[in-house]
């Protein structure tokens, strides 16, 4: 199972360190039509490496045409002409890069007799428990040790 939530929206803005992870530059992103947040961070790599990719793929098919067309020479950015008369006419419907959701698959399980024995809340509550107080209960355990030593030495004289 992924570590986070990778349900992936292409309505949600990206964050700055998925455009850095694609290669772009978070301003160039909002002028190539890229929405970019910058108060999002990514809970975990895989999501970060999912929407790198995407962004990567998207740039990887984006067309730039210049704003003028009639100049003779392409500014930075821009693509070939070739490439522009590849497409043809501009690309204006939502929907043109699918995204794949992923579907993890969860299987049945057959219920057995020590699943159902025991309460699950008071398993977390107890192992909750332990993991918090195992300092203490080791101090006192030292400490009882301690105090069993001295009782041998005083009955030994």
């Amino acid at each position: 199972y992924p570590l986070c939530a990778l349900a992936v929206s292409d309505e949600r803005p990206v964050s700055t360190q998925s455009t850095w992870g694609a290669g772009i530059n978070p301003k160039q992103a909002l002028s190539i039509g890229i929405a970019v947040d910058h108060r999002r961070r990514n809970k975990c790599d895989e999501s970060l490496k999912l929407n790198a990719k995407r962004l990567r793929e998207y740039k990887s098919r984006l067309v730039i045409f210049p704003l003028k067309p009639t100049s003779s020479k392409p500014k930075k950015g821009d693509s070939s002409a070739d490439d522009i008369k590849a497409v043809g006419d501009q690309i204006t419907t939502k929907g043109v890069f699918e995204i794949e959701q992923p579907n993890p698959r969860l299987r049945a399980v057959k219920v057995t007799p020590e699943m159902t024995e025991g309460s699950v809340y008071r398993k977390l509550c107890e192992a909750r428990a332990d993991q918090k107080l195992w300092r203490q209960r080791e101090i006192r355990k030292e400490q009882a040790a301690q105090k069993k030593q001295r009782r041998r030495r005083r009955n030994r004289s």
